[in-house]
């Protein structure tokens, strides 16, 4: 009598762990209208609303770094990089904030603007994106399966991405035509979306501990020094 192989994946395991990669693609679409709506619904011009979100950029190069550390210095019982995917549940809720911006003027506009992009960017998907190769080195055992959820997680991303492609200007047509209508309109979008992208932490747990785990963590020093040996960092930044 065969018994079932504690490390296979099943069916209900692929469908979660793709949960939290729609629910990011699908964000990423919607900071696509990010820009509309900073020069059409905020009055702020095009040229300012780039240098904003460019600068997010350079903050996005540090957080990488930072997040990576502390991943590595993660443990417990839910895992190492399991607790990070509470970050999707972060991500939505700043991109409402981001389109929620207050009567402030230019200056505050785009300060609400610059440090809600900040979170959403450079924070909460950083930590998703650093999580990401831990947790499924983790959660799956056998390379057939990775492979399995990367040829899935294609397919997904793009019918929910082509979904919200559609769906987004037909929202933009009704609700998005003020200022005050794009509040409703991105939750109407963000709430199911937390869900959907929360999938992942409750059916995908952490059960394969790599040998790596065994080994002496790494020290702040250890990452201080690797930084400045690493020549192509400074290349990078030129």
């Amino acid at each position: 009598m065969s018994t079932k192989d504690p490390y296979k994946m099943t069916n209900l395991q692929l469908l979660g762990w793709n949960g939290r990669a729609v629910s990011l693609a699908a964000n990423i679409v919607v900071l696509g209208y990010l820009t509309y709506y900073c020069t059409n619904m905020l009055g702020i011009p095009a040229s300012i609303t780039g240098n904003l979100l460019l600068v997010s950029k350079i903050f996005d190069g540090f957080t990488d770094l930072i997040a990576g550390f502390i991943i590595e210095k993660t443990n417990t019982k839910f895992g190492k990089a399991r607790p990070y995917e509470f970050c999707i549940l972060g991500v939505w809720l700043c991109t409402i904030l981001l389109f929620s911006c207050p009567d402030f003027g230019l200056i505050g506009k785009c300060i609400w603007v610059f440090v809600m992009y900040l979170f959403v960017n450079s924070i909460f998907q950083t930590f998703l994106g650093a999580s990401e190769t831990v947790y499924l080195s983790r959660a799956f055992k056998y390379e057939e399966d990775r492979i399995r959820l990367a040829s899935a997680s294609g397919i997904f991303v793009m019918l929910f991405c082509t979904l919200v492609s559609i769906v987004f200007p037909i929202l933009m047509g009704t609700l998005g035509t003020t200022k005050q209508g794009w509040i409703p309109m991105i939750s109407i979008l963000a709430i199911p979306l937390m869900l959907i992208g929360m999938l992942r932490f409750f059916l995908v747990k952490e059960i394969n501990v790599s040998e790596d785990d065994m080994k002496e963590s790494m020290k702040i020093s250890d990452f201080l020094e690797g930084l400045k040996s690493n020549q192509y960092i400074y290349i990078y930044l030129q």
